[in-house]
């Protein structure tokens, strides 16, 4: 298998990951329709029956196993201009996503307890805990993802490689920067829609722009 045709096929697996996760996302909140504004997932996993939640649950390490696997493109793709950089890449954007798929399934406990916690129970206290879980979890998300995105910034800006500098404007980071903006401005019933699965949207944005971009290379 040659160098480019490697690295789609591995883009092409992050596609799917994306993909896999944003079938959970839509089954954890796609309803109630709202706009981007009232958008709110916790509320909407309160609401959700078993089923969806189980299944939106299970989404996430499946998902996160695809992912983890076409992240491995930045160090196929970067390891001939510093190779521990390259790896430092890879490694970071795995753990992001084992977290995103750890996290993904703790959102359907919290949506499993919805009742309880509306009703202030003892059960409900313990999806106060797991919500409080899920909080630390997305810092620890963001800083990851931070560190790969720097990275990747550093090593696009500095080297000439297989990643176009253009790809920036739409590298996942700068997508997840920009959704604040946008948010207010998603109308009814979009919200959930838009909103709702930005972050996995955003990495077809990227993956599939890479595609396009390698889609003539041996």
């Amino acid at each position: 298998m040659t160098h480019f045709k490697l690295m789609k096929n591995l883009a092409r697996l992050s596609i799917l990951g994306a993909l896999i996760m944003i079938v959970g996302d839509y089954l954890l909140f796609l309803t109630p329709w709202v706009s981007g504004k009232d958008f709110n997932s916790i509320n909407a996993m309160r609401t959700m029956s078993e089923p969806r939640l189980m299944w939106g649950g299970i989404a996430g390490p499946i998902s996160a196993l695809a992912y983890a696997a076409g992240s491995c493109v930045f160090y196929v793709a970067l390891k001939q201009h510093n190779k521990i950089i390259a790896a430092l890449i890879s490694i970071f954007s795995v753990i992001t996503y084992g977290l995103v798929g750890a996290a993904h399934c703790l959102f359907a406990v919290i949506g499993f307890g919805g009742t309880e916690y509306a009703a202030g129970t003892e059960a409900g206290q313990i999806q106060e805990n797991v919500t409080s879980m899920v909080e630390t979890m997305s810092n620890m998300i963001s800083v990851t993802a931070l560190l790969s995105s720097v990275l990747l910034i550093y090593m696009i800006v500095r080297h000439t490689t297989a990643f176009p500098k253009w790809i920036l404007v739409v590298m996942p980071l700068t997508l997840t920067l920009i959704q604040p903006l946008i948010t207010p401005f998603v109308p009814y019933p979009l919200g959930s829609i838009i909103i709702g699965g930005w972050p996995n949207w955003a990495a077809v944005i990227f993956f599939a722009c890479l595609l396009i971009v390698w889609r003539k290379r041996a």
